[in-house]
């Protein structure tokens, strides 16, 4: 499964979602305005901004359409 680390009005974390809708791809929702636990997650993953999309050993930063596509 897809995880998309996300907060609330982020163009680059909508940009990767809008992206992901359009390919029919599946993802799950980590929004660490929403959770504080979710934003702990993420710093113990060594990261400090989103958008972050994980897909098994696939990290990709920010919105990266040519990266993006590996996950369709």
């Amino acid at each position: 499964m897809i995880e998309i680390y996300s907060k609330n009005n982020c163009m680059q974390c909508r940009m990767v979602k809008q992206y992901l809708n359009k390919h029919g791809v599946k993802y799950i929702v980590k929004n660490i305005d929403d959770d504080l636990g979710v934003r702990e997650e993420l710093k113990a993953k060594g990261f400090q901004s989103v958008p972050i999309t994980i897909k098994d050993d696939i990290v990709i930063q920010g919105f990266a359409p040519n990266k993006l596509i590996e996950l369709i």
